[in-house]
C-alpha cells in the first residue's frame, strides 16, 4: 500500500509524465548527431582498415566522419564503407590546390561519388600579406560558387596564424571574410 507521500510523488511523476512527455521524446529524436574528425586518428587509419575504423567508431555512437585523406580508396569504396558500417560523411579536409578552377570540378566529382557536400580546407594557404588573402578570397568564391551548383559547400578550417595582424591592423581571417562571397 502506497503512503500519502508516495502517493503525491507518483502523481507528480505521472502528471509531469503525461504534460511534459511528448515535449521530452521530442528532444530525445532532435539530439544532434556527432560525427569524428579522422584527421584525429591519423596514426590509426594507416595501420588498420577503413571499414575496421569505421565499424568501431560507429560503435563508439558516432554518425558521421570527415576525411582527412582517402588511404588510398576510390570514392565507390568509401562509399560502401560508410553504408556498411551506417556512417555518413560530414565534411573531407580538401588541399586549397583542389579548389582552384583547375581542379574544382574533379574534386565535386570524387566528393559526390561517396555522398559529401562539404569541401573543406584545413589551413596551409600561402601568404602573410593582405593582398594574397584577397586573392585566396577569390579562389574560394569562385569554388564556392561551382560547388552550390553541385548542391555542395566549401569552408575554410581556420588555425591561429590567420590571427596574426598585418601592418594595417587586419589579420587573414577578416581579410578572407571581407573579401569572400557569403556561400
Amino acid at each position: 500500500m502506497l503512503t500519502r507521500r508516495e502517493m503525491l510523488q507518483t502523481s507528480l511523476v505521472m502528471g509531469s509524465a503525461a504534460m511534459f512527455g511528448s515535449q521530452l521524446l521530442a528532444a530525445e529524436k532532435a539530439k544532434p548527431e556527432t560525427g569524428v574528425q579522422l584527421y584525429s586518428i591519423r596514426s590509426m587509419c594507416k595501420k588498420e582498415t577503413l571499414p575496421e575504423i569505421f565499424k568501431a567508431l560507429k560503435d563508439m555512437g558516432y554518425a558521421g566522419v570527415e576525411f582527412a585523406g582517402y588511404y588510398g580508396c576510390s570514392a565507390e569504396e568509401l562509399k560502401k564503407f560508410l553504408a556498411d558500417a551506417g556512417l555518413k560523411p560530414c565534411g573531407t579536409h580538401t588541399g586549397y590546390g583542389t579548389i582552384k578552377p583547375d581542379q574544382i570540378e574533379q574534386t565535386i566529382e570524387f566528393n559526390q561519388g561517396y555522398g559529401n557536400k562539404y569541401l573543406v580546407v584545413p589551413g596551409g594557404v600561402p601568404g602573410n600579406d593582405e593582398d594574397t588573402w584577397k586573392q585566396h578570397a577569390e579562389v574560394f568564391s569562385k569554388a564556392a560558387e561551382v560547388a552550390k551548383k553541385a548542391g555542395m559547400y566549401v569552408g575554410y578550417h581556420n588555425h591561429q596564424h590567420e590571427f596574426k595582424k598585418f601592418p594595417n591592423g587586419k589579420c587573414a581571417w577578416e581579410v578572407l571574410f571581407e573579401n569572400a562571397s557569403p556561400d
